[in-house]
């Protein structure tokens, strides 16, 4: 596990700009290899615990710690990664003023506790991003009742309910245009002045289940991009690759997970990603030279070991604020859900791709 290596003052973060979706207060290193999230103590449990479920940690965002805030610490303090939590984390960590709930709105999270996060977005020139919620239950056991009659109202009034999952937020890297998909009203998609579309929560409300597949070619690029043979493609098949492999993981924990997210990013640069696609199928021949014998670990220098390569998608599963182990329950089927229903969207684009 990564050791944190950043600076700890406050005053040195700066607002991080590529989320697609959450709590406002996300803020990032000078140098955008981390970020620094508000978030629960139980949030910080889970990933403490994920120690010992390694195959499912592989998918989570590396965790380097937490940082807390307060009157009396300026500049803060890194605190090192705890070991392994029990297995079974409770409820009773974010229990607390639940008869008086009312929706969050996206403001910051008033913990006065931060996780410190890799980066997911780190690597890439203009990465493009889109935020999935999974589940058609978004609520935990312990959510009081005007909370879950909200959040159920929410899931029967979008995707989550019939598939199992819905988007909560897009950017995406578009300068040379803004488009419109039939139906969907350009209120909820902001132009900004970095050559970015935002697509707000409400954009993904839009969507059945029937048309939602649309939301997904405008990820990619739109429907022409789509057409084309080439680097929309292969992010397509390496996403819907990492899906099933996550779903594989899943089937195999015994886990409940409320209102996490799949958060998937690729090179929105054409440059950018073709130098990053061209650098992959050369690290693959040399790998596949190394194995026959013909070339050895040192046609690789270390210098080229150690830079940090160009990147052409990412996959990570986030946000456990409502996530614990549950020992003889079973594979979480309301994550497994979404995680189907999302791996049949993006494997019948592929299909449209080949044909």
């Amino acid at each position: 596990m990564a050791l944190l290596r950043t600076q700890t003052d406050p005053s040195t973060f700066v607002a991080y700009t590529h989320a697609a979706a959450g709590h406002d207060g996300v803020r990032s290193d000078p140098s955008g290899s981390i970020i620094v999230k508000p978030c629960t103590p139980a949030e910080v449990a889970f990933y403490e615990s994920a120690a010992t479920h390694p195959k499912f940690q592989a998918y989570m965002p590396t965790f380097m710690g937490t940082l807390v805030l307060s009157e009396n610490q300026d500049p803060c303090s890194p605190t090192a990664p705890a070991t392994a939590a029990p297995a079974v984390i409770s409820n009773d960590l974010q229990k607390g003023g639940a008869a008086d709930w009312v929706p969050s709105g996206g403001k910051k999270l008033d913990t006065g506790l931060s996780i410190v996060l890799e980066n997911v977005t780190a690597g890439f020139k203009r990465p493009n991003v889109i935020d999935v919620k999974l589940g058609a239950r978004l609520w935990d056991d312990d959510a009081p009742e005007t909370k879950k009659r909200k959040l159920d109202d929410v899931s029967d009034a979008t995707t989550s309910r019939s598939l199992g999952f819905r988007i909560v937020g897009m950017r995406v890297y578009r300068p040379e245009r803004r488009k419109k998909i039939e139906g969907i009203s350009e209120k909820h998609i902001a132009v900004q002045e970095d050559g970015y579309l935002s697509y707000d929560k409400y954009y993904g409300r839009n969507f059945g289940a029937e048309n939602v597949h649309e939301a997904f070619v405008e990820f990619l690029g739109g429907e022409e991009t789509l057409k084309k043979p080439g680097r929309t493609q292969h992010v397509a098949k390496r996403l819907a690759r990492e899906v099933r492999d996550l779903a594989a993981v899943l089937q195999e924990e015994e886990s409940r997970m409320y209102s996490a997210s799949i958060l998937m990013v690729y090179e929105g640069d054409e440059a950018a990603m073709e130098a990053a696609m061209q650098d992959e199928k050369r690290r693959a021949a040399i790998v596949a030279s190394d194995s026959s014998g013909k070339i050895g670990e040192d046609e690789v220098s270390e210098e080229e070991e150690d830079e940090q390569l160009p990147k052409v998608s990412e996959m990570r599963l986030i946000d456990f604020a409502h996530a614990r182990w549950t020992p003889s329950q079973g594979p979480d089927e309301n994550v497994l859900h979404g995680l189907r229903s999302l791996l049949k969207i993006l494997e019948q684009l592929t299909m449209e791709e080949k044909g």
